[in-house]
């Protein structure tokens, strides 16, 4: 008799990862990677062609994965992807995937009626923080806020005695980067096509695109620091790589920018902060963990600027951590979340 097993794939602005969730655990050597097809990498593609073009990957991901586990019973798949999601599975916008479109995309009834697989589709930070939610060290605080500084920003926050997320019935909350911090035509311009949100500046896209303006409005600033020689003196060639080398060196420059990325970071916080009781605040995403201690410091430092109510240095010091850099977190979410929604035998 064959066990069974999830497919778990877990959709990013840049990269989609997939594996298979058995045992209570990731399988070891599961992990498959593909290009996630976005507006980004296909700038000239309409929205339904880019859905299309998604849904393909995860045709051809899926059976990918069944044909590495012919052993298991794989009809169960849970899918996490960066946008809110409705409680009947549908996705209507995906800024890091689609831009500013909006156009409805079934991805749960597609799945089920084409794949013949049971399907639970939630946001990426859903998945992310069901996975820290549920660590002994994080489990003794009550309610913890996991921030994701990557292709965009976003974020969840998850008490841990209810095991509930705080989102309403449309898969709404943690939408923090688009709140907007910044007003008038110079503001920057985030992915979902707005002015001013924070996406626009402080993620990984931003803080590139605020690095290069920084650069050009800075010449001789720029022209001493080491990420010139690594751009070829070139402000519009700076890309987040070149901010996690430098901020690895110790570049003034680079460290400059984190400084100002980081300062809306920490007023948006603390507004979220200054509303709910939350306890721990753990970022992640491939930017702000690229960067590593650095960014960690410079976000910190970000949040005593802002005084947050009540707390000093030393508490906010400790109430912010890096997460781990495990690029599989989100499918192990994604494990955890199929595994507690199976009925009791």
């Amino acid at each position: 008799m064959k066990s069974s097993g999830y497919v778990v794939l877990d959709i990013g602005g840049t990269t989609m990862r997939g594996g298979v969730f058995a045992g209570e655990r990731l399988l070891p050597r599961s992990v498959v990677r593909c290009p996630s097809p976005s507006f980004v990498s296909h700038p000239r593609t309409s929205t339904a062609e880019l859905q299309e073009l998604l849904w393909e990957s995860i045709v051809s991901t899926v059976e990918r994965l069944k044909a590495m586990h012919p052993r298991l019973v794989l009809d169960r798949i849970g899918i996490a992807i960066p946008g809110p999601v409705g409680e009947n599975g549908a996705v209507r916008v995906a800024p890091p995937l689609w831009g500013k479109a909006e156009r409805v995309f079934r991805l749960r009834d597609r799945i089920e009626k084409n794949l013949n697989m049971h399907c639970v589709v939630v946001n990426d930070m859903t998945a992310v923080t069901a996975w820290y939610g549920h660590l002994p060290s994080l489990r003794r605080h009550r309610l913890i806020c996991v921030v994701t500084v990557s292709s965009g920003i976003g974020n969840k926050v998850f008490d841990t005695r209810a095991r509930e997320f705080l989102m309403d019935s449309r898969g709404l909350s943690g939408e923090i980067g688009h709140v907007m911090i910044s007003t008038g035509p110079e503001a920057f311009r985030c992915d979902c096509g707005a002015r001013g949100h924070l996406s626009a500046v402080a993620s990984g896209r931003g803080a590139a695109r605020f690095a290069q303006h920084w650069a050009s409005a800075h010449p001789v600033l720029f022209k001493r620091s080491a990420m010139a020689k690594w751009v070829n003196g070139r402000p519009s060639e700076i890309t987040t790589m070149h901010l996690a080398q430098g901020a690895r060196v110790g570049d003034r420059f680079v460290l400059e920018i984190l400084e100002h990325v980081t300062f809306p970071m920490g007023q948006a916080l603390s507004i979220l902060l200054g509303g709910v009781g939350i306890e721990k605040i753990v970022v992640v995403g491939g930017f702000a963990l690229g960067v590593g201690r650095p960014y960690l410091r410079a976000l910190q430092n970000s949040l005593i600027r802002v005084e947050l109510f009540g707390r000093s240095a030393s508490d906010i010091r400790r109430l912010v951590r890096l997460g781990s850099r495990d690029d599989d977190v989100g499918l192990k979410g994604l494990g955890l979340i199929l595994q507690n929604q199976e009925p009791e035998p």
